[in-house]
């Protein structure tokens, strides 16, 4: 098996592939390669047994994270505290394994409490609260914490309501650790500023929420993330430099100072927040010096694969984690690579950076959706100076602080802190050649995989042309990618789930335009981020969508114009549709855009398809609510009437004015208040379908029961994004079927 070790991490990837709803493609991938294997005679049935073997036991290892599991019975848990304990602004947060269950459960306590103290890693609590699920994504592309928990092996979280609900006694050793790692973390905030004290605690101890957002949102655009966590550069620095104090300055034997390491390196993971990229550089480097204690020469592939099968081992929830699938697939990658990185300097950086970048492209698609083609460049510049320069600077600032000299790591600190504000992120954010392509297929995936590995063997051989054909074919992957959009005949209607306020997405046929009608409050009261940020763009970019044709603001409430400015600054938007009486605070948000003022009588044509403006008409005596303006358009074989926030008044005004005013689509005005919506109204449009825009447990009681009750009366189709979340229609040219995101 020496050499091979890594094909037993293959073969795990393969068996949790196929536990997790794709059974028919990971066992058919790995029927073929056995069968590959035993016709070619190149390699030994006992290899091949070994590999089936573990097949079979990663197969029923792998838990399976769609299982819906049971709540405990009861309000009141004992377990185990299995986590680091977390602070977030308005509780502390940490995992317990309950007793007889052993299912995970996060326990939130909530700010004051005189108990923090108990909170400790190994300690035995007993636990009174309330059962929640964390909440899921409510609409495609967004982020869903329920699937990220679940990931972790976490299905339920439980709040406690007062300090007398919660009892721990004890700990683990590894609390003494961590109590070590929060006196450092203390003892450093209080003698650095606030800026330098952010950067000491993401690349020291692997906590980023000090790191402006500013600095976060600009690292991720451009694919330099990986620089504001922990990694296992840390682990090799440290490593390097602790051999030569003790070797060189203290003249200890190579042994000792192989043991020293040995026995340090996992405190030192711990105190670094042990994420995976820490645990597989930190199982690498003790294994490798257990080797040269041993006299054994083990092939650095091998020890990468046991360090995965290890981790794996410990924590069956190991490999669906991010940083799990980056960090091993960039190593396997690199030491796959390792003939490549026998020339200058130079050509070495390039090359790892060049691959390093291809070798993550479908996983950063399945999250982010986009590209930034210039983050290959900006790596060659800003990870040699985070190498170099930021992290010694770093490490070297926490001892020098620990001491009575924490100015001059004040100044190291500063010094970068400057060089990141003033010089990088100007710079970043001028040059802007972000490539949205959305979320890539399996089929796709594994099709870029293997021309990929293709592309790689051509290169490692020198031939020259066969490796830039499968360069091109990589490159053509992604194009038809984000082309797919543009040969699907289908349309799509979204009314996306934006809490208590309104944003509808419609894509027309081939991606022919994309037009958004009113962009949501800027933060729902139920959500502490932003809408336009952690809920419209992640929905735009999933679908591919960068540039936005038409944006239509039916009034200037806050909870549907609320996100525009950043709708502005993030996507190329064509044309802004308002009322004529635009608040002058708006006038100026719309200043550089190309701005049209709309009313009743005029037409919007896109690509064939007229959207017609019924309201509103020329008296500016209307509320603003009452200025909404309300759109009529026939998508897929059925009119949509779309009606803004508009009351009883103007009801009446269109039933007059459109006597013969008949839809099979109803955005139902005003979130569903009891002054809209009436019954009269409700008769003559006559409309099948009715969607709803509101939020979960709104303090205005919205949708009304009368609202609920008159069209239920009329035999009306209801979905509302509180009970639905992202409501879709898909729809052609002659027919569209409803889909709501949860049925």
């Amino acid at each position: 098996m020496k050499g091979k070790w890594h094909y037993i991490v293959i073969v795990a990837f393969f068996a949790y592939w196929n536990v997790n709803s794709l059974f028919w493609l990971g066992t058919s991938i790995f029927g073929i390669v056995l069968l590959t294997g035993l016709y070619s005679n190149r390699v030994s049935s006992l290899f091949l047994f070994v590999c089936t073997l573990s097949f079979v036991f990663f197969s029923y290892y792998a838990p399976a994270i769609a299982t819906n599991k049971p709540v405990i019975a009861g309000d009141v848990i004992k377990g185990i505290v299995v986590s680091t304990v977390k602070e977030s602004h308005h509780s502390f947060l940490f995992t317990i394994k309950e007793k007889v269950s052993n299912e995970h459960v996060i326990v939130y306590v909530p700010k004051p409490t005189q108990r923090r103290g108990m909170f400790q890693h190994g300690a035995q609590c007993t636990v009174k609260g309330t059962y929640e699920k964390p909440t899921r994504a409510r609409n495609p592309g967004n982020f869903d914490y329920r699937q990220y928990l679940k990931k972790e092996g976490i299905s339920y979280v439980m709040r406690v309501q007062n300090d007398d609900d919660i009892v721990c006694t004890g700990q683990s050793r590894v609390a003494s650790i961590l109590t070590v790692r929060e006196w450092i973390m203390a003892s450093l905030e209080a003698k650095l500023t606030v800026d330098s004290f952010a950067w000491v605690n993401a690349l020291i101890f692997g906590e980023d929420e000090n790191v402006s957002d500013d600095i976060i949102l600009t690292f991720r655009q451009w694919g330099l993330s990986h620089l504001l966590a922990i990694s296992g550069l840390h682990v090799g620095l440290i490593t390097y430099t602790t051999y030569l104090f003790f070797t060189r300055f203290c003249l200890v034997s190579k042994e000792s100072t192989s043991i020293i390491l040995i026995i340090f390196l996992p405190f030192y993971a711990i105190l670094a927040g042990a994420d995976p990229p820490v645990l597989r550089a930190t199982i690498m480097t003790v294994t490798f010096l257990f080797g040269n204690l041993m006299n054994k020469k083990w092939l650095t592939s091998d020890i990468v694969s046991f360090a995965a099968i290890v981790m794996i081992l410990s924590d069956k929830y190991a490999p669906y984690s991010l940083s799990f699938q980056f960090s091993f697939l960039v190593t396997f990658t690199l030491l796959l690579s390792k003939t490549l990185f026998l020339k200058s300097p130079f050509w070495n950086v390039l090359n790892i950076s060049f691959i390093c970048y291809f070798a993550v492209i479908p996983l950063q698609l399945n999250v982010f959706y986009f590209l930034q083609p210039l983050s290959l460049f900006a790596n060659l510049l800003i990870v040699p100076y985070f190498s170099f320069f930021v992290i010694p600077a770093t490490l070297l600032s926490v001892l020098l602080a620990l001491f009575p000299l924490h100015p001059i790591s004040e100044a190291l600190l500063s010094i970068h802190h400057f060089m990141i504000t003033e010089v990088a992120l100007p710079v970043l954010q001028q040059v802007d050649f972000t490539w949205v392509i959305g979320q890539i297929s399996p089929v796709s995936m594994i099709f870029y995989y293997c021309t990929f590995v293709t592309f790689m063997r051509n290169w490692e051989r020198e031939k020259r042309r066969s490796t830039f054909l499968f360069g091109v074919v990589i490159v053509l992957i992604l194009i038809i990618e984000a082309l797919q959009p543009y040969f699907d005949r289908h349309g799509y209607v979204t009314m996306l789930d934006v809490g208590q306020g309104d944003t509808i997405v419609i894509e027309l046929p081939y991606r022919k335009s994309v037009m958004l009608i009113d962009t949501a409050n800027t933060t729902p009261s139920e959500q502490p981020y932003g809408t336009g940020e952690q809920v419209i763009q992640p929905f735009l970019w999933s679908r591919g969508i960068q540039k936005v044709d038409h944006v239509i603001i039916t009034h200037f409430d806050e909870d549907h114009v609320g996100s525009l400015p950043f709708i502005l600054r993030q996507f190329k938007v064509e044309n802004v549709y308002t009322h004529p009486t635009v608040p002058e605070q708006w006038e100026k948000v719309l200043m550089n855009v190309n701005h049209e003022k709309v009313k009743a009588n005029m037409d919007l044509v896109v690509e064939d398809i007229r959207f017609e403006i019924l309201h509103p008409n020329d008296d500016e005596s209307y509320e603003e609510n009452d200025r909404s303006v309300v759109i009529s358009a026939l998508l897929g074989g059925q009119t949509f009437l779309l009606t803004g926030d508009i009351g009883f008044t103007v009801e009446e005004e269109l039933m007059e004015r459109y006597p013969s005013l008949t839809v099979d689509v109803l955005k139902v005005a005003h979130h569903g208040s009891k002054y809209s919506t009436s019954e009269k109204w409700i008769k003559q449009v006559n409309p099948k379908v009715a969607l709803i825009s509101v939020g979960r447990g709104n303090r205005y009681g919205h949708p009304s029961e009368e609202v609920l009750a008159r069209l239920k009366n009329a035999g009306v189709e209801v979905f509302r994004t509180d009970e639905n979340g992202a409501i879709m229609y898909k729809f052609t040219e002659k027919e569209g079927t409803f889909y709501p995101f949860y049925p």
